[in-house]
Formats: structure tokens, sequence, C-alpha cells
């Protein structure tokens, strides 16, 4: 059943990409759009190994939980909107980071829909790093609510 669930979601993944790379025209006065939808399918992409990851592990090592499977059947798609919010909050330099350089659209070769790709790749394949990352940076930027005595 998960098996099937993680194929079908692959050939979803396959198909957006497609549709993307094919029919550019649609989203060609729209580069947020674009570039948004390339960090989500990043972000898709990146989940979708680290659910077949600990997919294959479970079967293999004989460790299947069945009190796990909203888990795995979330986690794709928190990697996508976990890629796009980060991708956001990083473009908006709200954290003081970014890794595109001040020039990089003027370099040759730069394309912003294969950055934010690989900035939605990255989360997703890393979530549980990067929200446990998220958690400190709001923690830092917030302060630790305490609990009322």
């Amino acid at each position: 059943m998960e098996g099937t669930y993680l194929a079908s979601l692959l050939g979803l993944a396959v198909i957006v990409a497609f549709i993307i790379i094919t029919k550019r025209e649609i989203l060609t006065n729209h580069p947020t759009a674009q570039n948004l939808l390339c960090c989500g399918l990043g972000g898709i992409t990146g989940s979708w190994i680290y659910s077949v990851k600990w997919f294959v592990r479970a079967i293999t090592h004989t460790i299947w939980r069945h009190d796990l499977i909203m888990w795995r059947l979330a986690s794709p798609f928190l990697g996508i909107f976990l890629a796009v919010s980060v991708y956001v909050v990083i473009e908006t330099g709200l954290l003081g980071v970014t890794f595109v350089r001040a020039n990089a659209q003027m370099e040759p070769g730069f394309d912003p829909k294969l950055y934010a790709y690989a900035i939605g790749f990255m989360v997703g394949l890393f979530s549980d790093d990067v929200m446990g990352k998220l958690t400190e940076v709001a923690k830092t930027m917030f302060g630790r609510i305490a609990p009322k005595e």
C-alpha cells in the first residue's frame, strides 16, 4: 500500500515537472510563481527520497510500525510546504541569510529556477533537520514562552 502511494507521488511529481518544463508559456510572465513551483517540486522530490529511504529501511530491517502511517503519508507534502516557506524566508532576507550573490542574475548560466529547485530539494531531503533549526531560530528571534505557574 505505502509503496504504491510513494510510486504514485513520484509519478505526479514527474508529470508536474514535465508540464513546467514543456509548457513554459503558462507562467512566462510570472517568474516568482515559476520559482515557487520549482522549489515545491524540489521539496517533494527530496522528501520523497527521504520517505522511500525509510520505507526500504523499515521493510528490510523488519522494523515496520503501523502507527507511523500518518507521518509517512504526510511527509512528502510537508516537504513541499516547508521547502516553499523556507525559500520565501531566505529570499526575503528575513534571517539575514541569502544564498544568491548580488550579481548572480547577471552571471551567465544562472537560472533562478534551478536555484529554487536546489533549495527545495535540500529542505525536503533534510526536513527533520530543517524543522529543528527553524525551532532554534524562532526561539532566538521570539524568545521562549515560559509556562504559566
